[in-house]
């Protein structure tokens, strides 16, 4: 991966994406101090190259020993609450769904501005990745994860719907 880091560097800053809010208005470069949950910059490029480094460790020919990727992928707890609408289970730093005999590998990320998934199904290195710069992004990352469930395994994920309300701030509503 060579344009990633966890670290900002001003000189980035002409070749970083601009975070926009729900009204389409520019935000800050917010610096985060929880570097392993919100501090990542990246490209699409490398996280493909992060991608195929599981997918192809998951078949003992990557840079992580197979073993090591299997226990990264089994189910350790299984999902509840609202998690359990999206996923159905987690494992270490993933996300693991299960749909017509296939394993589904997912992660999603959100701050304020940026919203990013990934799903893959390691056994065939079928996969999908989503890097969006606006609070709105999560609607066309929805789209597009639902399209990719369809068309691949032929199921509609309902939880698509749910998030669309959840991501509207329209909470309150569901719950009175």
């Amino acid at each position: 991966m060579d344009n990633s880091s966890f670290k900002w560097d001003d000189h980035l800053q002409d070749k970083t994406a601009k975070a926009y809010d729900f009204k389409l208005q520019l935000l800050p470069n917010y610096l985060f101090t929880e570097k392993a949950a919100a501090g990542l910059y990246t490209t699409i490029e490398d996280m493909n190259k992060f991608i195929i480094a599981e997918i192809n460790s998951f078949h003992s020919s990557g840079v992580l020993e197979a073993n090591t990727v299997q226990e990264m992928f089994t189910p350790i707890l299984e999902a509840r609450g609202f998690e359990s609408f999206i996923n159905d289970e987690t494992a270490l730093g993933h996300f693991i769904n299960h749909e017509n005999n296939s394993m589904i590998v997912t992660h999603d990320g959100s701050n304020n501005g940026w919203k990013e998934h990934f799903s893959m199904e390691p056994q065939t290195g079928n996969g999908l990745i989503i890097l969006t710069n606006g609070n709105n992004g999560t609607y066309l990352l929805n789209e597009l994860v639902s399209t990719w469930y369809y068309t691949n395994f032929g199921v509609e994920r309902q939880f698509d719907q749910l998030s669309h309300i959840f991501t509207s701030n329209q909470l309150l509503l569901i719950l009175r």
